[in-house]
């Protein structure tokens, strides 16, 4: 054999090849489509976070109340300076207040403190819950498994 025909590849080496590029891929296109719905539910769970600072800062900074205000049949979540937040169909959306249960609001007073609750975002694959505390209207987002 000649020198130009050792220094090749041959055809079965450059299938297998391509073979293994086409199954990382796979793998690495499967992962990314996974966490592209995980990022979607961390950035709508940031937004409902900046909403309801915002409402608190408005409460505390205005000397009123300010209420964050949740529509179900709307999918919005909104503030009363006429902020509103679209929530994607996709993912399941609850509100829970302490201080009236099922109403959908979460109240921010200016002392302070608010009427405190949660809203709890969910999808097949994450659910991420943003809580209220009714004392020091800490807002805090936790990501719990599903």
């Amino acid at each position: 054999m000649s020198r130009n025909a050792e220094s090749g590849f041959t055809l079965i080496e450059l299938l297998v090849a391509m073979s293994i590029m086409a199954l990382g891929l796979s793998v690495v296109t499967t992962t990314l489509m996974r966490r592209g719905s995980n990022f979607e539910a961390r950035k709508i769970a940031r937004e409902i976070v900046t909403l309801a600072r915002e409402t608190r800062y408005r409460a505390n900074h205005e000397g009123r109340p300010g209420t964050l205000i949740f529509d179900s049949t709307e999918r919005t979540l909104s503030n009363e300076a006429g902020r509103l937040l679209n929530l994607p169909e996709p993912f399941q959306v609850e509100m829970e207040s302490a201080a009236s249960a099922g109403s959908g609001r979460i109240a921010f007073y200016p002392g302070g403190i608010s009427s405190g609750g949660q809203v709890r975002l969910t999808s097949s694959q994450i659910e991420i819950v943003v809580k209220v505390d009714w004392l020091t209207s800490h807002i805090d987002m936790v990501e719990v498994s599903p």
